[in-house]
């Protein structure tokens, strides 16, 4: 399980699709579904039952609005202020994406979960896996991650977060 999410990993390190919306948290999983071995389908199918890795991408932002998983909303982003290294900056005490893929996936590899049981660690994963490439999940926090620079795309008002959420992939 950990060999297939260091492939997600790096396949998406180097991808050219940065936004990431619920489209874009599809593309992400249909990429990494296509370099799973044939054994690592399997097994992964054995725990998604009728789902896919493309469609279980989006759920974190799904249950974003529920109360129980708000404590959640921190892992999506990362914030390291100009001048430091995410090292010199520290971990906040709610956690960050970085710290939060480290726990999932030495969860996956010892079975031991923190949080639900081995479904929920995979579609984290993977939605913060995705999350993690989008550029304006990880910034200084100065700009809310895009979200306090309006702009206009295609003649609509908006902010940079959205364009490049949802904006770009939806308008192509």
């Amino acid at each position: 399980m950990r060999k297939l999410f260091l492939v997600v990993l790096f396949f998406v390190a180097y991808s050219n699709a940065f936004s990431w919306g619920q489209n874009g948290h599809r593309i992400v999983g249909a990429i990494a579904e296509s370099y799973l071995t044939p054994t690592a389908k399997q097994n992964l199918q054995k725990l998604l039952g009728n789902e896919r890795l493309s469609m279980v991408g989006t759920y974190m932002d799904f249950i974003r609005s529920d109360d129980k998983y708000r404590h959640m909303g921190p892992w999506h982003y990362c914030t390291i202020p100009d001048g430091k290294t995410y090292e010199e900056a520290g971990t906040p005490d709610k956690g960050d994406v970085i710290v939060t893929i480290e726990r999932l996936l030495k969860e996956l590899e010892t079975k031991q979960f923190t949080d639900g049981d081995e479904l929920l660690a995979v579609k984290m994963l993977v939605h913060l896996i995705g999350d993690i490439h989008q550029p304006l999940h990880v910034g200084n926090g100065k700009d809310k991650g895009g979200n306090d620079i309006d702009v206009e795309f295609f003649w609509e008002k908006s902010n940079l977060h959205r364009v490049w959420d949802v904006g770009i992939i939806k308008d192509q």
